[in-house]
């Protein structure tokens, strides 16, 4: 993970080691690390965009590419860009988890209360 000076503002902290392409590249790093040179890439949700964007940068590293309950990142950014009313429901926690600090603070009131089993 990059090493992020102290002197940032908290929100912008560890914000680097999530963007995409880090992610991929942390991908190839454990597919690597594993001793493989192809791996079969699963991804789920938030982690089928990361799956998408790793067999279009890493197509040499990509044997099979499975994505669950996530869009293909064309299809995606066409019905953004459309105006796509139904997408843009489908997609509100997307844009909700990008706030700095809201998602924090929800999941951690009445001391995790909406994260516990059963609520």
């Amino acid at each position: 993970m990059p090493k992020i000076p102290r002197s940032e503002p908290r929100q912008h902290r560890f914000v680097e080691a999530y963007r995409i392409t880090n992610m991929v590249e942390d991908v190839a790093g454990i597919v690597r690390a594993l001793g493989h040179e192809r791996a079969g890439i699963v991804g789920h949700d938030w982690g089928g965009a990361v799956a998408y964007a790793f067999a279009m940068l890493h197509p040499e590293m990509t044997d099979r590419l499975c994505v669950l309950n996530s869009p293909h990142p064309a299809l995606f950014s066409r019905e953004l860009q459309l105006g796509n009313v139904e997408q843009l429901r489908k997609s509100w926690y997307m844009f909700f988890f990008q706030l700095p600090e809201a998602p924090e603070r929800l999941l951690a009131a009445d001391n995790f209360l909406v994260g516990r089993a059963g609520t």
